[in-house]
């Protein structure tokens, strides 16, 4: 699950919902060149190297790797399956991603209506 939240004005919320929603459509056709996927490889293995040399955030990933129900070895193993992550894979997950993908809107119902008409579809 990805999460991402934050504030928007009330005069810019229908642009910002605008844009969310055409991001949206667009993650069923991600296409992530071969040098981008080796770049967020970098920087995701660099992350997880630093992130996990405390006690307190392994514990974290431990915790998070038994709820979702992989084995304890996907820790050890991460490395490994990050490196042999290719495009096709990003983009057959962004597909999924974009089938099951929820926009949560909070704010006062008028302004959140307004804007949702505004950008239906």
């Amino acid at each position: 699950m990805i999460e991402v939240s934050g504030a928007v004005d009330e005069r810019a919320l229908t642009r910002a919902l605008a844009l969310a929603r055409k991001e949206l459509e667009e993650l069923g056709h991600l296409e992530v060149p071969d040098d981008e996927v080796a770049r967020l490889q970098w920087r995701l293995g660099i992350a997880s190297d630093v992130a996990y040399q405390r006690n307190s955030a392994l514990g974290s990933y431990l915790a998070w790797t038994r709820a979702a129900n992989l084995p304890i070895d996907f820790v050890e193993k991460y490395p490994t399956t990050l490196a042999e992550v290719t495009s096709a894979d990003l983009t057959r997950l962004a597909a999924v991603c974009a089938r099951t993908a929820t926009l949560g809107l909070l704010g006062d119902p008028n302004v959140v209506e307004r804007a949702l008409k505004a950008t239906a579809r």
